[in-house]
C-alpha cells in the first residue's frame, strides 16, 4: 500500500509513519484518511465481528483491534481493524465487553 500522502510505500497503513506524525487532526487529509481506513477495513466482509448479523455496507464501522489511545501508531493501519454493527462498535456494548 502506497501512503495516501506522499505515495512512498507504507506496508499496511494508509499513511506512513512521517505523514501520520506531520499532518493535523483536522486537516482534510486526516479525514480523507480515516475514511480511505474505514473503507478498506470494511470492503471484503458485510459479517459484524462481535454479534456476527449480516449487515449492508453503510449499517458497519471499522474498529481499531488495539485501541487508538492504546496505539496510536496502528491508527491507520488497516490490519488493526476489524468489522463492527453500529450497535456493537459502541463500547458499552454487551457483545465488545468479552471481545478479545
Amino acid at each position: 500500500m502506497q501512503c495516501l500522502n506522499c505515495n512512498i510505500e507504507s506496508g499496511t497503513k494508509v499513511l506512513c509513519f512521517w505523514c501520520q506524525k506531520t499532518t493535523k487532526k483536522d486537516s482534510s487529509l486526516w479525514r480523507r484518511a480515516t475514511i480511505l481506513w474505514h473503507e478498506l477495513v470494511v470492503e471484503d466482509c458485510n459479517q459484524c465481528s462481535y454479534c456476527k448479523r449480516v449487515l449492508p455496507y453503510d449499517m458497519l464501522c471499522g474498529d481499531h483491534v488495539l485501541t487508538k489511545a492504546s496505539r496510536p501508531d496502528l491508527r491507520f493501519d488497516v490490519t488493526n481493524g476489524r468489522i463492527t454493527c453500529m450497535t456493537c462498535n459502541d463500547s458499552n456494548n454487551k457483545y465488545k465487553k468479552g471481545a478479545v
